[in-house]
C-alpha cells in the first residue's frame, strides 16, 4: 500500500529533477533545506536512515523513489 503523501513527494522530486532516477547528497540537502553533512549523517544513522547507495569512498546516490517514500514516512 502506498504511503500518504508519497505520490505528491514523488511528483515534486520529478519536477525538480526531470528524467533522473537518483540524486546526489548535495541535491537532497537542497530539497530538504539542510546542509550536506546533515544528509550524510542521516544516511549513516541506524534508526530510519535516508536510503542511499554508496558509489565511492565519499559519494552516495539517493533514489528519487526511495527519497519520496522516506519523506512520506512518519518516523523521519
Amino acid at each position: 500500500m502506498e504511503k500518504l503523501g508519497y505520490r505528491e513527494n514523488y511528483e515534486n522530486l520529478n519536477e525538480l529533477f526531470p528524467g533522473r532516477a537518483s540524486i546526489s547528497t548535495s541535491e537532497a540537502a537542497s530539497v530538504l533545506g539542510c546542509c550536506n553533512k546533515t544528509v550524510l549523517s542521516a544516511i549513516k544513522r541506524t534508526r530510519n536512515p535516508i536510503p542511499a547507495v554508496k558509489v565511492s569512498a565519499k559519494k552516495y546516490l539517493i533514489s528519487i523513489t526511495d527519497l519520496a517514500r522516506w519523506l512520506s514516512s512518519e518516523r523521519r
